[in-house]
């Protein structure tokens, strides 16, 4: 659905938070447009043996692209589509079973804008390897293929945090690895993506990771806050923590991202007989076109 503000005779901005269709203003001679397409959700941990039992990668970001034209170069109206939430990996319910991979992420665009340049891919579930991941989820966009790394993996011990990015970055936070499954040592997941300033001291924190015999879960990535908050995507969800005999009986669910296109976090392994922890929830996406008089 789309938001209007008032007119205040220079330009008109509308946010859309869901799909829907934009009518260019009969005024307009020059279109602003910012894409934000959905976060990745995490995949789900691996129910397996406490020495096997990898947790899950974290959800990819979320680019943003940035795109301005003469007004003349759009139709009358415009379908604007707005990438929905993208699911977490299924908690495993099988033992022996590695985790389940997250859905496919959902793109933003308008028209014919953007379609290209949102996150693209899946957040694999744990496996028995020494990472609970064999390969991330990929985010493609006008900047080529971010691979590898762009979301923490999951590990068999403790999962990896997601990268930090300074507030001026065009693009969400990324979700933390899940931790592996243990039967001494609880395994915490890792922490998701915050935003820093240009001297690295962090502005707005990413999802804390979840470790057993504490919080097991994931934490919530931050939704943005804008203009006074200077934070115009969510932070990533942090990784939940995998099951440990000692520090409890359960496996943490993946942190969900912050909205608009925070990456959610990975679920953590568990021991044969217990679930292993789902996926976090990949923030949905959104547009804003700003249109100059």
């Amino acid at each position: 659905m789309a938001i209007n503000n008032s007119v205040n005779g220079t330009s008109k901005t509308t946010i859309f938070t869901s799909s829907g269709t934009w009518t260019k203003d009969s005024r307009t001679n020059w279109v602003v447009m910012y894409i934000f397409s959905g976060g990745g959700g995490g995949g789900s941990g691996r129910q397996g043996t406490s020495a096997a039992s990898g947790g899950a990668t974290g959800g990819c970001r979320s680019y943003m692209l940035y795109y301005q034209f003469f007004s003349e170069a759009f139709s009358s109206s415009e379908t604007v589509t707005v990438g929905g939430t993208c699911a977490g990996g299924a908690s495993q319910a099988t033992a022996a079973t590695n985790g389940n991979a997250s859905a496919v992420i959902n793109q933003s665009s308008i028209g014919n804008i953007g379609v290209l340049f949102g996150g693209a891919g899946t957040s694999a579930g744990g496996n028995t390897g020494t990472s609970g991941n064999a390969s991330a989820g990929q985010a493609v966009s006008m900047y080529g293929t971010d691979n590898g790394g762009s979301p923490g993996q999951g590990t068999i011990t403790t999962g990896n945090n997601a990268p930090n990015f300074t507030v001026f970055f065009a693009g969400a936070g990324s979700g933390g690895g899940g931790g592996g499954a243990n039967s001494g040592t609880p395994r915490q997941g890792g922490s998701g993506s915050s935003f820093t300033d240009l001297s690295g001291s962090t502005l707005f924190s990413g999802g804390t990771g979840g470790i057993s015999g504490g919080t097991i879960n994931g934490g919530n990535g931050v939704n943005a806050s804008y203009p006074a908050g200077f934070i115009y995507a969510g932070t990533g969800g942090g990784g939940g923590g995998g099951q440990s005999t000692v520090g409890g009986a359960i496996a943490g669910t993946g942190g969900n991202g912050g909205t608009p296109s925070g990456g959610g976090g990975g679920g953590g392994g568990s021991i044969t007989g217990t679930s292993s922890g789902a996926g976090g929830t990949g923030a949905r996406g959104e547009v804003w076109i700003i249109e100059f008089f």
